[in-house]
């Protein structure tokens, strides 16, 4: 993964009673950061089409996706461009919510792209019928998030199609963190404050107080699900760390994350499996500096559990749950 971390190890696996507190989270279903990607190769199963035959296609570059890092770029010719760019096959069931979501920038402002998004059986042109999204003028050089809520009619295996029609001459165009989300039911992660579990719900702090908490994700699902346990700390829009905090002031202002980041990716032995009622855990002070609560008033933290690494196996569960927000007060 190409953003950088603070490795902690600490964690317990432990059988827990089940939880009460309401949380929120979503399983991705497909997820490519295109940090696999080598010399301009797509990364396995990642498929490209010079739909025009003018010799320009999407390729993968080092630099220009999310925090500057590896993406995929398609460079415009002088002649219009029609060049696809498919993802591998996923199985979508029918009913079920999902959401497509992406990151995108353009070069220049003055020259503006057009893209659509598009599903299909195949990673074909005919194939690509459901029409997910109609992106007309792009002009933002800074990153930026899409997403489109979709469902599909029938069970199966589908491709997602990203099309670019943009003018000749356009410069570049830069995608990057394409998935697709559903909701997760069976996992859940809670930020649990210790003051308020030994102190019978009293949340109330001194600036220069600890602020110790617990937070843990447990398995409230029948199948056994395999998670990361490498608790890497960033900020929440850190799509590497796997536990950052959403912190707000009183007034809705975002406290921002004030922590030193370090390389580091899990190894294999950093997942493990859940049964049910099975929980990893990080014990977690918000006084050790990552957060300024200097000035008094109410605070409102909300922990992020988020996972984009797969397994050796690729049988890792990835996404991301937010738990319950917690109130503390500075006095």
């Amino acid at each position: 993964m190409k953003q950088n971390t603070v490795r902690l190890v600490w964690f317990c696996l432990l059988l827990l009673i089940p939880l009460l507190l309401p949380a929120e989270g979503v399983r991705y279903v497909l997820f490519e950061d295109f940090a696999s990607a080598s010399g301009g190769a797509m990364p396995a199963g990642w498929i490209v089409l010079d739909a025009n035959s003018d010799g320009v296609k999407w390729d993968a570059k080092d630099l220009g996706g999310y925090a500057n890092g590896i993406c995929v770029r398609y460079l415009s010719a002088p002649i219009a461009a029609d060049d696809w760019l498919f993802s591998p096959a996923v199985h979508l069931t029918s009913g079920v919510s999902y959401t497509l979501f992406f990151n995108y920038r353009t070069t220049s402002a003055a020259l503006q792209h057009r893209l659509e998004a598009r599903l299909g059986a195949s990673p074909a042109p005919p194939s690509m019928t459901t029409l997910l999204l109609n992106m007309n003028s792009i002009a933002n050089v800074d990153i930026a998030d899409a997403s489109a809520p979709f469902t599909v009619g029938s069970t199966g295996f589908n491709h997602l199609g990203f099309r670019c029609m943009s003018n000749p001459s356009n410069l570049a165009l830069f995608l990057d963190n394409i998935g697709i989300s559903a909701e997760e039911t069976d996992l859940e992660v809670v930020l649990q404050m210790d003051k308020a579990f030994y102190e019978n719900g009293a949340n109330t702090y001194t600036p220069s107080e600890e602020k110790k908490s617990l937070i843990y994700v447990e398995n409230k699902g029948i199948a056994p699900v395999k998670v990361n346990k490498y608790f890497s700390i960033g900020d929440s829009n850190d799509m590497a760390a796997l536990l950052s905090f959403e912190v707000r002031d009183g007034g809705g202002n975002l406290v921002p994350y004030q922590g030193r980041e370090k390389k580091g990716e899990p190894d294999e032995s950093d997942f493990v499996t859940l049964a049910k009622g099975q929980s990893i855990c990080k014990y977690f002070d918000f006084n050790s500096g990552f957060f300024n609560f200097k000035t008094a008033g109410n605070y409102t933290i909300r922990a992020i559990y988020r996972n984009v690494f797969p397994s050796s196996a690729g049988d890792a569960w990835r996404g991301r749950l937010i738990s319950a927000p917690v109130v503390i007060q500075i006095h």
